[in-house]
C-alpha cells in the first residue's frame, strides 16, 4: 500500500516531459564530437582551439545547473525550462551565421550551453518533487531520455550536415531545441499553499506573497540557526568531497571520449564519418539501457551488489579499462569499447549519483548538494577534451590521451572505496536515517497539502514511510 499522495498519474506525465527534455538536451550536447569534426573540416583550425567547441557546451551545461536550481526556487520549473529553451535556440540558430571558430565557441559552446543547462534541471527537480516511494525509478526513466538522444542525434546531425550544410544543420537544431518550451508547459509547479487561517487574514494574496518575500531572510535567520548544520551536514563529511573529486576525475576522462572518439576513428582507423558517428549511437543505446537497469536495481538495493555505490564503482572502473583498450587501434575493438563506455557513462548521468548524494546529504539538501556535484562534473568536462587535443597536436596520436582518460576514470572509481567503507556503510546509513527521521518529525507540522492533479494542495509522504 502506498504511503504517499505525490505518486500519481500526473507524475508520470512529468516523467515523460523530463525524458523528452533530455532527449533534446543530451542529443545536442553529447553529439558535440560530430559537430567538432564538421567544424574542423570547415574552418581548418587547429585541434586545440576547435576542441573547445565539443568541451564547452557540456561543461557550461553542468556549470549552469546551480544557477538553474536557484531560478527554480525563485520562479518555478516551467518558466526556467522555457527560458532555457529560448536561450539554447538562439545560440544554435546564431551559430549558423558565424564566420570563425571563436565566434562559434561563444554561440554554440557558451550560449547554447547556458540554455541547455537552464532547461536541464527543471525536469529532474519536478520528477523528484512528484515522487517519493518510486523516486529512483522515476529518475531513471526520465534520465533514459538522455540515452535516446545520445544515440539518435549523432547520425541525424551528420545527415543534416550532408543535406543542408553546417549552417542549415545549426538552424534546424535550434528549431528542435525550441520544442523544450512545449515540454516545459507540462512541468506544472508544486505550489505550496499557505494555511487557510493565514489566507483568511490576508486581504490580498499578492500583498501576502510580497510580505512573505520580505520576511524570507528573517525566517531563514531564525530557522537556519537551528537547522543549518543538520541540513548541510554533508559539508563536514569527507565522503562528499571525495564524491566531488570523483565526479571531476571521471568526467575529465569521459570528455576525451565524447570529444575525440569520432576523430580517432576517422583519422586513425580509416572510418567514414557516417560509420564513426555510429560509435556514438552504440554508446547512446548502452546509456539508455543501463540507465534504466541502474534505476531498477537501485530499488532492490537490499541486495548488496545492487546497492548504488557498488554499481557506481564497478561501472566507472570498467569504463576506464575500455578506454585504455582503445590504444590497441582495433576497428572491431573500438565498437566494443564504445559499448562498454556507454554502460559506464550511464552511471554518471542516471539515478546512481542522485542516490549516493541523497545517502550523504539527505533529501532536504539534495538540490544544493547535487548542484555542487554537477559543477565538479562541468569542470572536468571543460578541461578534458582540450588537453587531449593538445596531446594529439604534439604526438599525432591519441594513445597518451586515451591512457590519461582511462587512468583518471579508474582512479575515480577507486577513491569511492573510502565512502563505501565509511559514510556509505550500512551501519552509518542506518544512523543517518534515524537522524533524518528526527529532523523530518520536527518540521512535519510546517508542511502543507498538495494534490498533483488539481494543483490545489500538497502533502508529502510521511517521513517514516521513506525509510522502509
Amino acid at each position: 500500500m502506498r504511503k504517499g499522495k505525490v505518486d500519481s498519474c500526473w507524475g508520470w506525465m512529468i516523467v515523460a516531459a523530463a525524458a523528452l527534455n533530455r532527449i533534446v538536451i543530451y542529443g545536442i550536447s553529447h553529439s558535440a564530437g560530430v559537430v567538432y569534426v564538421v567544424i574542423l573540416e570547415v574552418f581548418n583550425e587547429g585541434t586545440g582551439i576547435t576542441s573547445w567547441i565539443s568541451s564547452l557546451i557540456t561543461a557550461v551545461l553542468f556549470f549552469t545547473c546551480p544557477l538553474s536550481g536557484y531560478l527554480i526556487e525563485k520562479f518555478d520549473e516551467r518558466k526556467v525550462a522555457i527560458a532555457g529553451s529560448l536561450i539554447a535556440g538562439i545560440g544554435l540558430m546564431s551559430s549558423a551565421f558565424v564566420t570563425s571558430v571563436p565566434a562559434l565557441i561563444l554561440t554554440y559552446g557558451i550560449i547554447s550551453g547556458v540554455g541547455c543547462g537552464l532547461a536541464f534541471m527543471p525536469g529532474s527537480v519536478a520528477v523528484a518533487k512528484y515522487f517519493t516511494n518510486h523516486r529512483h525509478l522515476a529518475l531513471a526513466i526520465a534520465s533514459s531520455g538522455g540515452g535516446i538522444g545520445s544515440f539518435a542525434f549523432p547520425p541525424f546531425i551528420q545527415m543534416l550536415n550532408e543535406y543542408y550544410t553546417w549552417r542549415g544543420m545549426f538552424l534546424i537544431l535550434g528549431g528542435i531545441t525550441l520544442n523544450i518550451c512545449v515540454f516545459g508547459l507540462i512541468l506544472r509547479p508544486l505550489a505550496k499553499v499557505s494555511p487557510k487561517k493565514n489566507q483568511q487574514k490576508s486581504k490580498n494574496n499578492k500583498l501576502q506573497q510580497s510580505y512573505d518575500r520580505k520576511n524570507l531572510k528573517t525566517k531563514m535567520m531564525n530557522e537556519e540557526r537551528v537547522r543549518f548544520f543538520d541540513r548541510h551536514s554533508y559539508l563536514k563529511i569527507v565522503s562528499f568531497y571525495v564524491l566531488m573529486a570523483n565526479s571531476f576525475m571521471y568526467q575529465f576522462g569521459a570528455s576525451i571520449i565524447l570529444g575525440h572518439l569520432q576523430a580517432y576513428a576517422v583519422y586513425h582507423l580509416g572510418f567514414t564519418t557516417q560509420n564513426a558517428a555510429i560509435l556514438y549511437t552504440i554508446s547512446g543505446v548502452m546509456v539508455l539501457v543501463f540507465k534504466l537497469l541502474h534505476g531498477v536495481f537501485a530499488n532492490i538495493s537490499h541486495v548488496q551488489i545492487f546497492r548504488p555505490i557498488y554499481q557506481y564503482i564497478f561501472f566507472y572502473a570498467i569504463g576506464g579499462i575500455a578506454t585504455i583498450f582503445l590504444t590497441f587501434d582495433s576497428q572491431y575493438g573500438v565498437y566494443f569499447s564504445s559499448a562498454i563506455f556507454g554502460m559506464s557513462y550511464a552511471a554518471c548521468g542516471g539515478s546512481l549519483i542522485p542516490a549516493i548524494v541523497i545517502d550523504i546529504s539527505g533529501v532536504e539538501s539534495f538540490g544544493v548538494a547535487y548542484g555542487i556535484v554537477l559543477l565538479c562534473l562541468s569542470i572536468g568536462q571543460l578541461v578534458g577534451a582540450p588537453i587531449a587535443g593538445l596531446l594529439y597536436e604534439h604526438q599525432k596520436t591519441y594513445d597518451a590521451a586515451f591512457i590519461l582518460a582511462g587512468t583518471m576514470m579508474i582512479a575515480s572509481a577507486l577513491i569511492m572505496i573510502y565512502p563505501l567503507r565509511t559514510d556509505l556503510s550500512p551501519s552509518k546509513l542506518n544512523k543517518q536515517i534515524e537522524i533524518n527521521i528526527e529532523i523530518d518529525l520536527k518540521n512535519n507540522e510546517k508542511r502543507t497539502d498538495f494534490d498533483p492533479i488539481s494543483v490545489s494542495s500538497f502533502r508529502e509522504a510521511e517521513p517514516v514511510s521513506n525509510v522502509q
